[in-house]
């Protein structure tokens, strides 16, 4: 004697009859698609175990396994899941301080069905990569990466924007610039006691041109020149008049002034103090 399997199949959201739903019958390959009522119906079936697949696009596919009594109709209603993915980050705020270059984070789908994510980035100082994917139930890892060089001192916001079939969210991207784009070599000048002039290299650690005025502190250092721009290189020249100072230490500075960041080189330099020459006269015997 035979029996027979038989259900309807609802929406998992509105439990609204689902039509078009396929259903197959294993271990019979056997498929019934859904009317419009959202029924189906398996007949003379021999006693046994059997698993139903239920498969519609917009739909999670699912199973469930039903045993087929003799004489008997048994049902096997099914609720189906629509698909909709939801996108999740594991940070919103990215922080890369003053020194840091390169943080993570992780997209994940916490809905279902497949996540399709973009992501938008607007400034020039900061890469992401990749830049989209596709997210089923893995962990999507994002690397962002800073570089501060050609930036101006000061704070940097960006905001990345994550758009997908599942939802947008952005996340916070703050760095600091700390420092100078303007590099004086030496940084510290020590002229000793003979020492009488020095060169001092300037280097553009950014981008486009620097300008810069210098002025020295005290009347017996002299520069080469007092204000110029800095593409990639600029030199100044020191010099100190040694004649005009009595014996003893001497400290100075150059300050350097580029918009409205000050960068001091201190100098210092030694006067020693002059020998009296002695003379030795030989009694005559």
């Amino acid at each position: 004697m035979y029996g027979s399997i038989s259900g309807l199949v609802t929406d998992g959201e509105t439990n609204a009859f689902v039509s078009g739903v396929s259903v197959a019958l294993s271990p019979l390959g056997v498929t019934k698609v859904t009317g419009s009522d959202g029924s189906f119906a398996f007949n003379e079936l021999a006693p046994a175990d059997y698993t139903l697949t239920f498969s519609k696009d917009g739909y999670v596919t699912d199973t469930r396994t039903v045993t087929a009594q003799a004489g008997l109709d048994t049902k096997a209603d099914k609720s189906l899941m629509p698909v909709h993915p939801k996108i999740s980050v594991s940070k919103t705020e990215l922080d890369f301080g003053v020194e840091t270059t390169t943080l993570s984070f992780d997209i994940q789908n916490t809905g279902n069905g497949i996540l399709e994510w973009t992501i938008t980035e607007n400034a020039e100082w900061l890469t992401c990569s990749p830049v989209s994917g596709k997210t089923e139930k893995e962990v999507s890892p994002v690397t962002v990466t800073v570089s501060r060089e050609g930036l101006k001192r000061g704070s940097y916001n960006q905001k990345l924007a994550l758009t997908s079939n599942g939802g947008s969210v952005d996340i916070n991207v703050t760095l600091e610039v700390d420092g100078s784009n303007l590099g004086i070599s030496p940084s510290e000048i020590d002229l000793g006691e003979t020492e009488t002039a020095i060169q001092l290299t300037l280097t553009n650690k950014g981008k486009g041109t620097l300008e810069y005025k210098a002025e020295v502190s005290n009347e017996w250092m002299n520069l080469s020149k007092t204000a110029g721009k800095v593409t990639e290189k600029d030199y100044i020249t020191l010099t100190v008049n040694r004649s005009a100072l009595a014996a003893g230490d001497y400290k100075g500075q150059i300050t350097f002034t580029v918009g409205e960041e000050v960068i001091v080189v201190p100098v210092q330099l030694t006067i020693p103090v002059k020998s009296t020459p002695t003379v030795s006269i030989d009694a005559v015997k």
